[in-house]
């Protein structure tokens, strides 16, 4: 989930000072979120966690 997060980070130019983490204890994610892997392939947060609780 770290690898995710920071691809996301860099993936949109955030900068350091900009960055922050709001926890939303309980709230779902939708498995169905898409994001481009290092192959630059399309994949599904579902296919990314491969089973594995986040």
């Amino acid at each position: 989930m770290r690898k995710i997060l920071i691809l996301l980070f860099l993936a949109l130019g955030v900068e350091a000072n900009q960055l922050g983490i709001n926890e939303k204890l309980g709230n779902m994610i939708p498995l169905d979120l898409t994001f481009i892997n290092e192959k630059g392939e399309s994949v599904t947060l579902k296919k990314l966690m491969d089973g594995k609780p986040l």
